[in-house]
């Protein structure tokens, strides 16, 4: 166990050793991962070989790689499967998942090949801020990647409005976090269809409540009013639901805001959706469709990544067994 707090705390900081003695360590420290959960009263072993590979993972795509290489990602969902047997903080655990979604899309497509989406419902439920804040992290990575990847957290219905309501109501640092993942998703390479689902799954209100907290970086001010304008492009009928929760008083009040950037983007706002009287048809709120959610009228989900999709209507109730072309 003090031979790994030390090499934890070889690789701690910044800069990170060469490359090349990353990927000797992870190749001599994940499979002790094996050895480690079988042998009794380990659990402070693992957690500071576990810290080891994410210090390690926090550097360039090719230290993420080199880790990666090891086969450290089935490890890590087997501590997680056995975590209530072992008693390990998983934080290092997300950490390095964290880690390895935040450089390549072909990285960020291997985490999820090994399925770390279906375990972010318990992470994000995690009694630790600590912990909810770095899945936020993970989630936030994970929306920023190409449009089928962020499509397959869309898909765990659950698990997404899990990231609203952290996003509508938990402490600052993880309602960041939850607020990051909700930017992402609308503003990263993504489609119309991404726009909806956030939307349907109550996605707006926490953007706009987020540009009235106090004391809020410039950077998430910033990035929440962008979403809201890809909101109000793919949906400009949203000004109405916008005006609900109070946010054009929000958006207004942040010309006087003090960062250029944060001015920048809410007189964008303003001078393209708020600005001139519209036709009445287009301040009309969505529709609701029978299921009480607002209808908006997009293709379905099938059809998101199509080359030429054709649009339609359609009721969407993040069917997790959907598939994508």
């Amino acid at each position: 166990q003090n031979t790994l707090w030390c090499i934890s705390n070889l690789f701690r900081g910044e800069p990170c050793p060469d490359t090349s003695l990353v990927s000797k360590a992870a190749f001599r420290l994940v499979p002790l991962i094996d050895k480690l959960v079988n042998t009794k009263g380990s659990d402070e072993a693992i957690t500071d070989l576990l810290w080891a590979l994410a210090y390690m993972t926090n550097g360039d795509e090719w230290k993420v790689e080199a880790v990666m290489s090891s086969g450290v990602l089935s490890k890590l969902i087997m501590i997680l499967d056995m975590n209530h047997q072992l008693n390990i903080n998983v934080l290092p655990a997300v950490r390095i998942f964290g880690n390895c979604v935040k450089e390549t899309e072909s990285q960020t497509q291997a985490v999820i090949d090994v399925g770390i989406i279906s375990y972010l419902g318990n992470l994000l439920e995690s009694r630790s801020k600590t912990i909810r804040k770095e899945a936020c992290w993970l989630a936030s990575n994970i929306a920023a990647g190409t449009g089928k990847q962020a499509y397959e957290l869309l898909r765990e219905g659950e698990t997404f409005k899990q990231v609203v309501r952290l996003a509508t109501d938990d402490v600052y640092i993880v309602r960041k976090e939850a607020i990051w993942t909700l930017t992402n998703m609308c503003t990263s390479e993504k489609r119309k269809g991404h726009i909806r689902l956030l939307l349907e799954a109550g996605g707006l209100e926490p953007l706009v409540m987020f540009l009235a907290m106090e004391n809020a970086e410039p950077s998430a001010l910033g990035a929440a009013l962008d979403a809201i304008w890809h909101v109000l492009r793919a949906f400009p009928e949203c000004v109405h639901m916008i005006d609900e929760y109070g946010g054009i008083e929000y958006i207004e009040s942040l010309q006087e805001n003090p960062n250029d950037d944060v001015y920048l983007k809410a007189l964008r706002i303003i001078e393209e959706f708020l600005g001139v009287e519209e036709q009445e048809d287009e301040n009309l709120a969505p529709a609701l469709n029978d299921g009480g959610m607002f209808d908006f009228g997009i293709a379905s989900p099938k059809q998101l990544f199509a080359d030429s999709p054709q649009q339609h209507s359609l009721s969407f109730g993040f069917d997790s067994t959907n598939s994508m072309n």
